[in-house]
């Protein structure tokens, strides 16, 4: 497959001058690889290559496996371990490595050589000469710069070292070549069918491949990590309001379903009392002293529906009489007398007519309990006070 051919440069002077290391000559699938890269972290990736071989004195260029690659400050780079393997030359499909070196690719518009980066090409390739490869991912312009022992410089006939500050190298195209530009793509090279074996496990094909020649769609820094806590935070509000709808859902059955049972319309707790009412009626002989009671009972319960601002107070004061008449029914009758207390302790609800039944078995007794106890209206009892039973 014929390769892209940098600007600035013919077939001939890329393929063969001595001045430029014919080994950066990249393949376009390869080279449009590393753009998609270094699109996807955020512009920027470094890589490193390797060149293997020498056919006709011409170096045959090849980049080294994408294998174990690390990430950090924005770099993408190899371990240790895995570049001392190829070096080494521990596999038998890697011919004698001649030359290594970084790929670099930058945003549009910046022509800077990161201070890491170059720390990172002078720790692994301080033996030979080595060039430091620039994709512009705009213009996918090449830019080549020659690094020996202490310094990068630039290849002749391209560019120049512009200035040197604490960040890194700035460069600027300030040397044209002589020759006119040229994008031959019928060029015949010795090329490998891959210049770029990728693993699996280290980049996933998210984009697809295959920019145009002027690569244009760019991604603004940062982006990726906006769009990543953007979506930590949506995920987390979504969270926090099914919790909360879970919450006041559960809630407002449990607040329903204790209403339904507390507070239960008058008439429903009226038909009950008759209900039971009725019970007591059908457990009394006509001449049994409780069927008086009951009359009275039922006598009150039929006046309720007159009393619609005392319902609830008339039905708590009624279930109660009922109530204790349901205790007396069912306990076993005695021979023998109750012993009558001196005091009685008046509740809340408690009226003298059922403090009389309680105490005497029939309402006829109130009077006398307001008579000796001095109550001006027999009527109103005050929930706490002691009352007396007996003279």
């Amino acid at each position: 497959m014929a390769g892209i051919i940098p600007e600035g440069m013919t077939a001939q002077s890329f393929g063969r001058a001595q001045d430029v290391h014919p080994s950066l000559y990249f393949q376009e699938k390869t080279l449009k690889k590393i753009m998609r890269w270094a699109t996807e972290y955020n512009n920027f990736c470094a890589i490193l290559y390797g060149v293997y071989g020498e056919q006709d004195g011409v170096i045959i260029s090849g980049a080294c496996r994408v294998k174990k690659a690390k990430r950090q400050m924005g770099h993408l780079f190899f371990s240790g371990k895995t570049w001392r393997s190829i070096k080494e030359q521990k596999k038998e499909k890697y011919p004698r490595l001649d030359m290594v070196g970084i790929c670099m690719v930058q945003k549009k518009g910046e022509c800077r050589i990161p201070t890491d980066l170059l720390t990172i090409a002078k720790g692994y390739f301080s033996e030979k000469w080595q060039v430091v490869l620039a994709v512009d991912s705009h213009s996918w312009r090449c830019r080549f710069y020659q690094w020996d022992e202490e310094n990068l410089k630039p290849a002749p006939g391209y560019y120049l070292v512009k200035k040197q500050d604490e960040d890194g190298l700035s460069v600027e195209d300030s040397i044209q070549m002589d020759q006119p530009v040229s994008l031959e793509k019928d060029v015949t090279s010795p090329l490998p069918s891959e210049s770029i074996e990728e693993e699996n496990d280290v980049l996933p094909e998210v984009c697809p491949s295959g920019p145009s020649q002027h690569f244009s769609s760019q991604i603004p820094e940062n982006l990726v990590d906006e769009v990543r806590s953007y979506g930590r935070r949506v995920r987390l509000l979504t969270a926090l309001v099914t919790v909360m709808f879970v919450a006041v859902l559960g809630t407002g059955i449990v607040l329903g379903v204790r209403q339904a049972t507390l507070a239960q319309p008058v008439w429903v707790q009226q038909a009950e009392l008759e209900s039971r009412v009725a019970h007591l009626e059908d457990k009394t002989q006509q001449d049994d002293p409780i069927d008086d009671q009951i009359a009275q009972l039922k006598q009150q319960l039929s006046d309720l529906e007159g009393k619609t601002g005392q319902q609830e107070q008339l039905i708590r004061t009624l279930s109660d009489q009922i109530q204790q008449l349901e205790k007396k029914l069912s306990q076993p009758s005695s021979s023998g007398q109750d012993v009558l207390p001196d005091y009685h302790t008046v509740q809340p609800g408690e009226t003298l007519t059922s403090i009389s039944i309680r105490y005497f078995g029939t309402p006829d007794k109130a009077g006398y309990l307001a008579a000796i106890n001095d109550l001006q209206n027999p009527d109103v009892v005050q929930a706490g006070a002691v009352l007396r039973l007996s003279e």
